[in-house]
């Protein structure tokens, strides 16, 4: 017999209505926003997506019940049954009742975190070729990073010898403009850089945050700066990189980010490693969520995407358990009701997740730290 299990994550709870839908499974933030289609927003999921009202989201669907061009849908990034599409909540909404819509999701947004630097993960010796056939500096490889906040003019991302910039695309996913910028063919929205010309017109997706500068210089930096006392993980790599809103992006989007990354590395046949320094902790954490699933189908030989360690390695920000029958004493647990365990606002959300097939319940009682007393 499969041993049921829960999985806590978050701060505040996240109950997701999802019994009025006769059809199509929905994720807890994707019922919500179905349950708030009267214009106002929920208080933990932005429901308008930049100018145009448009979400994107993952769907997953029965090919022997019905097809993407049944349900009037084009796929962006497909791996198997599962796609992310662009849609608005109105859309959303009958999309969720069609037949052949086995599941939904739409996840929160992003926060950005950083990854060890090169003097710890011992990149020096590999540039040397220490113990190894040869040198490795990144040469004949393409370096996807995909954040926000970057400089684009920066000299680690030019060649040290003749100046050459190193970034051969941007896509900026974002409600920015630029003139002789469109957005990319396949992907439909943002702007695509795509000649150094532009890249340089650009100058960078933001005055104000310089994360996506700082983590793109550790994974491919070849600034010479003190002799190159602070190059990057892959110096002479090529470098591509994706320019997300923070505000609006979902992990549908990362998605789209990546495998635009990859298209690029397909089109000049070049191998490719793709730098994710950023989070949320929707999902179950257990590899099964549809980001995880999609971005595992991504890989592949000569292709590799790595995720940051996280800030969060050591908070206390997730529980699981095995219950090895229905008679075993249930769970018991407490949860700070923050946006994440190294901040101090209060708010956020609490995902549960239980086996699929397996029933179980849950008890809430929120309890005051101000006054014990409050309790209920």
């Amino acid at each position: 017999m499969r041993k049921p299990y829960i999985y806590i994550i978050g701060a505040s709870m996240l109950l997701a209505p999802t019994s009025m839908w006769a059809q199509a499974s929905l994720s807890p933030r994707t019922a919500v926003a179905l349950s708030n289609t009267n214009g106002q927003k929920a208080h933990h999921s932005k429901l308008k997506a930049q100018n145009s009202n448009l979400k994107t989201l993952y769907v997953t669907i029965d090919p022997a019940r019905t097809s993407w061009q049944a349900l009037g849908l084009t796929p962006v990034a497909l791996h198997a049954n599962t796609a992310t599409v662009r849609l608005s909540i109105d859309a959303l909404q009958q999309l969720a009742k069609q037949e052949g819509v086995e599941y939904i999701q739409l996840t929160s947004g992003t926060s950005q975190m950083l990854n060890l630097a090169r003097q710890e993960a011992g990149t020096d010796q590999i540039h040397k070729g220490t113990s190894l056939p040869q040198a490795y500096t990144g040469e004949g490889v393409v370096v996807g990073v995909v954040d926000a906040g970057f400089d684009y003019m920066h000299a680690a991302f030019r060649r040290p010898d003749d100046g050459q910039l190193r970034i051969k695309r941007v896509w900026e996913q974002g409600t920015q403009t630029l003139d002789g910028a469109t957005a990319p063919t396949k992907y439909g929205y943002g702007i695509e850089l795509n000649t150094p010309q532009l890249i340089e017109k650009a100058q960078g997706d933001s005055d104000t945050n310089s994360h996506g500068t700082h983590v793109a210089a550790i994974a491919a930096g070849s600034d010479a700066y003190k002799d190159g006392a602070y190059v990057g993980n892959a110096p002479d790599a090529d470098i591509v990189l994706v320019a997300l809103d923070l505000n609006e992006s979902t992990n549908a989007d990362i998605s789209n980010a990546v495998q635009y990354i990859f298209d690029y590395a397909d089109e000049v046949g070049k191998p490719c490693v793709v730098n994710l320094s950023l989070g949320n902790q929707d999902g179950p954490h257990d590899g099964t969520s549809t980001f995880d699933t999609m971005t595992d189908a991504m890989q592949g030989p000569g292709r590799l995407i790595v995720g940051a360690a996280g800030n969060h390695r050591t908070d206390a920000f997730h529980i699981d358990h095995t219950f090895a029958s229905t008679a075993d004493a249930p769970l018991r647990t407490f949860a700070k009701y923050k946006v994440a365990p190294s901040n101090s606002v209060s708010g956020g959300t609490i995902e549960i997740w239980g086996e699929k097939g397996t029933d179980f319940t849950v008890d809430i009682a929120a309890f005051s730290t101000v006054n014990k007393k409050d309790a209920v």
